[in-house]
């Protein structure tokens, strides 16, 4: 349950588990779920990220900074390459990104897993996405 059902509800189901085990929901200290606090929205911490990464950090230093895990980093980082805030040369090499498009072209097949496989275990998968966001960006490919 997230917050928003924890506060809306919350008590009416521990007051049901309390009386099913026998117990009388008004001696139980259950606290003030009003307290909960609000989920954060993933807008936030994108924007976060992308402020991160504007003022020149790396990745790896927005995830130690943040305490996230770089491949959380890569995602925000993905999806504004996509939204066109970042070219994927800002995080990609130049000569990966000629090879990941050259496969996304030649192929028109635009299954991560699959150019990974065919392009090796030097590309990581976020660098695939990221060129593959960019190119989706530019046209390239159509979401169905």
């Amino acid at each position: 349950m997230g917050p928003k059902r924890i506060r809306n509800y919350g008590a009416e189901i521990i007051n049901i588990v309390l009386r099913h085990l026998g117990q009388d929901p008004q001696k139980a200290d259950i606290g003030d779920l009003a307290k909960v606090p609000q989920k954060r929205t993933n807008g936030a911490t994108y924007f976060q990220t992308k402020e991160m990464a504007e003022q020149g950090m790396s990745a790896e230093a927005i995830a130690k900074a943040r305490g996230l895990a770089e491949s959380t980093i890569f995602s925000h980082l993905t999806y504004w390459v996509e939204q066109g805030s970042f070219p994927a040369s800002r995080f990609v090499s130049s000569e990966k990104m000629a090879e990941i498009r050259d496969y996304f072209e030649s192929t028109g097949d635009p299954k991560i897993t699959t150019a990974r496989d065919v392009l090796g275990d030097d590309y990581q998968y976020f660098e695939i996405r990221m060129v593959l966001a960019e190119m989706k960006r530019e046209g390239y490919f159509k979401e169905p």
